[in-house]
């Protein structure tokens, strides 16, 4: 029996949009593996920034907030040749949620050093509280960690007498605005790499998209 002719150029074209699409999730793979080793990089930073905070260290808050960029700029200079859109994009959040760390940070930064101004103008004992032995276990060795430790600064600058309240309170509101904006660009992240893990998952099942240095979960 003979087979048509055009027959045999959709049984070419379909093997070829087979390979293609193969070739395009090994891409998208790998692209989003290197993605995750820059993403591992600035949560293990995490540790040494709640250090900075719970000490009163902004001078570690302002490497960490040199080195996010750093980070930033490594992620938007990998190659994305032949990747899936969809990872780009994701990409494209990760570098702005690194944005808002950035400025977290460096807000953080402020509000320590507004602090320590306030000591030097003698507004009344200091309601920060001071790192203790062992605390550090209580802290995400990622950036929510970081969120936590700088929540409490706030919390504890509050508790200010009302002169030392009112020289804080312009630094708490900086950063607590980037704070809840990390948090919110954290959560969308998550919410945008669950949907490209299920997207990936049904495209280019050859690969497993349900490692966390691929896609966070």
């Amino acid at each position: 029996m003979k087979t048509s002719i055009p027959l045999v150029f959709a049984a070419v074209a379909s093997f070829a949009l087979v390979g293609c699409s193969s070739k395009t999730g090994v891409k998208t793979y790998n692209y989003l593996r290197e993605v995750g080793r820059v993403r591992q990089l600035y949560n293990t930073d995490a540790q040494e920034s709640v250090v900075g905070v719970k000490t009163l260290q902004y001078v570690k808050l302002e490497e960490a907030a040199n080195r996010t960029e750093q980070y930033k700029q490594t992620l938007l200079g990998t190659s994305s040749d032949g990747v899936d859109p969809e990872a780009v994009q994701f990409t494209q959040s990760v570098a702005t949620f690194l944005d808002s760390v950035r400025s977290m940070y460096l807000n953080g930064v402020e509000l320590i050093k507004a602090e320590q101004e306030a000591r030097r103008r003698h507004f009344g004992p200091s309601p920060i509280a001071p790192l203790v032995s062992g605390a550090l276990a209580a802290y995400e060795n990622n950036v929510g960690g970081v969120v936590k430790a700088l929540g409490e600064l706030m919390d504890d600058a509050q508790k200010s007498n009302a002169a030392r309240k009112q020289f804080l309170t312009p630094s708490i509101a900086k950063l607590r605005a980037s704070r809840d904006q990390v948090v919110a660009a954290r959560q969308a992240l998550h919410e945008q790499a669950a949907k490209a893990k299920a997207d990936f998952q049904k495209s280019y099942p050859d690969n497993d998209w349900t490692l966390q240095e691929v896609l966070p979960q």
